[in-house]
């Protein structure tokens, strides 16, 4: 077996274990499958002298390959059952009414007149995840007194969701007193410092949704988009545009790595543009989308660095395999994770059959060619998670989609320079906002329109 099969074949079983734990099939019952695999494994060093086995080579390694990946299954399993255990022990007392001086770990989110933030107590374990009120504004770093009523979830989905987020409890509309601003900044927090700076230069500069849209495509998020354009976007299937998703990781990587090369030979830009890449992703947040993407990258771009041609399928699976045994709840608790691969699973693997049969013979004018066959081939993947989460699919995301992505890469560049300028020299940025807003005027229209 080629050793890319077998890493492959590796990752997939020790994603499966950490699945099957976390839905609550028991380490135990993995354990009690791969007690006769590793007793197999065992027998199978030995199996040189064994006169049947000897005669029988290739029956030797389908069993050594079914012990090792039964095993490795095991492994995931008991992975996922260390980690909640490790979440239940640093559990604090379940309090109902919680009076406790700490620290906001998270970059607060603001949309729909409210903000919400994690917060860290003094003690290992205290942290609640917080939905407040507009005011006070709290930024990353700040220490404030929280006082309230905690609730905590009784369903799996929804344990599973704090556990992710390594969080033991909620806290809705409680007391927040600030009581040291910048307590504890560190890189992460200057980094959150620059994204918001960002977002709010181009709210000065913009009207309102437009300001919100160019912020979610370059920066990723929701927050400050109206309500009716939020549904128009999920029923249109353009909700992707605001999540930060490959497709704009891979954008801004393009923009990246262009620059650097042109100062820089093809190493160090290749250096500077991994930093480059790596800074941006802790600044938006670290979604499941764009740790993706970037971890992706980084492994095509270590590839091609010492001379190999990347294999995109040992690529997914090793990002799948990083990011899960990074946090291994976001497997089964974090839609964004599961349509984020589903999505890049579409585009590899089913692009190739849509475009065989489309019979495309180039990218067509403004490259709709390739968008349709990337924006149906990703739909097609996400349909079936789609229609088990939320009982539909939007049938409008495929004109609605082609209408769009073409401009997504402009909007992006000329965000970045009128977010930049607009920091630096306010008055200079009004020409370049007056540019940006025709594309976004148009986009979303689109967005109503298809919604």
């Amino acid at each position: 077996m080629h050793p890319a099969v077998a890493f492959r074949l590796g990752c997939i079983a020790f994603l499966f274990g950490v699945g099957a734990a976390s839905i609550g099939i028991g380490a135990g019952w993995i354990l009690i499958a791969a007690f006769p695999a590793v007793a197999i494994l065992i027998a199978l060093h030995f199996s040189r002298r064994h006169k049947l086995l000897a005669r029988k080579p290739e029956s030797s390694r389908k069993f050594l390959v079914f012990a090792v990946i039964v095993s490795i299954a095991a492994l995931g399993a008991l992975y996922d059952t260390w980690h909640t255990a490790r979440y239940k022990n640093t559990a604090p007392p379940r309090y109902e009414a919680l009076d406790m001086r700490g620290l906001i770990i998270s970059n607060p989110y603001v949309a729909g007149g409210r903000q919400e933030f994690v917060v860290q107590g003094k003690a290992p374990g205290h942290r609640y995840l917080v939905r407040g009120r507009m005011y006070p504004k709290v930024s990353y770093g700040d220490e404030v007194l929280i006082r309230g009523t905690v609730t905590y979830p009784e369903t799996l989905g929804r344990r599973g969701n704090l556990m992710r987020r390594g969080v033991h409890g909620t806290l809705s509309f409680p007391a927040v007193q600030i009581t040291a601003r910048g307590a504890r900044v560190g890189v992460r927090g200057r980094l959150y410092a620059v994204r918001n700076a960002f977002r709010d230069a181009l709210i000065r500069i913009l009207p309102s949704d437009e300001a919100a849209l160019v912020n979610g495509v370059t920066l990723g998020g929701y927050g400050g988009l109206g309500a009716d354009l939020v549904n128009a976007m999920r029923r249109s299937g353009t909700m992707h545009l605001v999540a930060l998703s490959g497709y704009n990781v891979a954008i801004v990587a393009s923009l990246v790595m262009t620059a650097c090369l042109a100062l820089f030979g093809r190493r160090t830009a290749l250096a500077i543009s991994i930093g480059i890449i790596a800074l941006f992703v802790l600044m938006t947040g670290a979604e499941a989308s764009v740790v993706r993407a970037a971890v992706m990258g980084f492994i095509g771009a270590a590839a091609l660095n010492v001379g190999r041609t990347r294999d995109q399928s040992t690529a997914i699976a090793a990002t799948a395999a990083l990011m899960v045994l990074a946090n291994p709840k976001m497997l089964v608790f974090d839609a964004g994770f599961q349509l984020s691969f589903l999505a890049l699973l579409g585009i590899v693997y089913v692009r190739p059959l849509v475009k065989r049969l489309s019979k495309f013979k180039n990218k067509g004018f403004l490259s709709w060619k390739e968008n349709l066959l990337t924006t149906v081939s990703a739909q097609l993947a996400v349909a079936p998670l789609l229609i088990a989460q939320f009982g539909a699919v939007p049938l409008a995301a495929v004109p609605a989609n082609l209408a769009v992505l073409w401009l997504i890469p402009g909007i992006m560049l000329m965000g970045f320079i009128t977010a930049f300028v607009g920091i630096v020299a306010y008055p200079l940025a009004l020409p370049l906002g007056f540019l940006l807003h025709a594309p976004l005027a148009y986009v979303i229209a689109t967005i109503q329109f298809f919604g």
